[in-house]
């Protein structure tokens, strides 16, 4: 199998079963190999679409909407200069989170008020 023309062993720590793990745990042992119920169409699917890259990215927006909802703050600062960073922390946060939004524009949930 390829993935726009990489022969597997030219992928770094990857492989045909490595990438099918990550979409069907439906395993079956026929003769002592692990066999995958995927088609092609389906294993450079998951290679183009790294498992392991999409949750880096899921954690990374998390910590962008945590920084929106908890923004840092210090005891050894006034409250009002507190109140200052945490207002241009939640700006700059909520920009960067309307850019990442409008990726998803076209999906049919989407709500045109995220546009930044």
């Amino acid at each position: 199998m390829t993935v726009d023309g990489a022969q597997p062993s030219s992928w770094p720590g990857r492989s045909r079963a490595t990438a099918a793990v990550w979409a069907q745990p439906n395993w079956e042992l026929q003769e002592h190999e692990t066999v995958s119920s995927l088609n092609d169409s389906e294993m450079r699917h998951i290679a183009r679409h790294d498992p392991a890259r999409v949750l880096r990215e899921v954690e990374a927006r998390g910590r962008l909407l945590d920084r929106y909802a908890t923004p840092e703050s210090s005891p050894d600062l006034p409250d009002s200069f507190n109140r200052f960073t945490a207002e241009i922390t939640r700006h700059l946060v909520a920009d960067v989170i309307a850019h990442l939004a409008a990726a998803w524009s076209d999906h049919p949930d989407y709500q045109r008020g995220w546009a930044s």
